[in-house]
């Protein structure tokens, strides 16, 4: 309902040149260097098969047609004891089962699905928001398993601390033969 707002600024693309991964086997992330000016997202969800949210896989070429026809209105989850832990800690008091996903043992509570991988696109739209961080769009290919936005901004993290690291070598690099054809002359 918001709408879109056409930017004057042109945009500035950062591409990932190597392959960065942050976390253990419980969670990672990683991203990948890719040949366009595109950020691919691919998100892994495991709660395990006994569990009602389960196992679910979500793809994204992030565009804004594809961030508003599949992840814009993919709500935010949690399980029912999560949802009882905050309130009893007067968190999220005010909040229904219709504003979010709630899940018991059958399903989502007093609410339905509008994806039947919503959890799991819900996490595109919170990595879509992490990289977002970085305030340059990240051109590369990134894969996450059960990462959550520590994570996320970890590898925000290392993807600008490794462009710095290859600018400065860069810099170095040009100081140094510039350097070189100067006490030549």
């Amino acid at each position: 309902e918001a709408g879109t707002l056409t930017q004057n600024a042109p945009l500035q693309v950062l591409h990932v040149k190597k392959t960065i991964r942050v976390g253990d086997s419980n969670a990672w992330i990683e991203v990948e260097p890719v040949d366009d000016d595109l950020t691919h997202l691919a998100y892994l969800l495991d709660y395990g098969e006994e569990n009602a949210i389960g196992r679910q896989r979500a793809e994204l070429t992030l565009t804004p047609e594809g961030f508003i026809g599949s992840i814009a209105q993919a709500r935010t989850f949690l399980l029912q004891q999560e949802a009882e832990k905050l309130q009893s800690q007067g968190l999220g008091t005010h909040t229904t089962f219709q504003e979010l996903l709630v899940f018991d043992e059958h399903g989502p509570i007093e609410n339905e699905l509008r994806f039947v991988n919503e959890c799991a696109r819900h996490k595109l739209l919170d990595m879509t928001g992490d990289l977002a961080m970085a305030g340059i769009r990240l051109a590369g290919r990134f894969t996450a398993f059960r990462s959550g936005h520590q994570l996320n901004a970890e590898l925000v993290r290392e993807i600008l601390a490794a462009d710095q690291a290859s600018s400065d070598r860069s810099d170095t690099t040009m100081t140094e033969s510039r350097a070189k054809s100067l006490s030549s002359n």
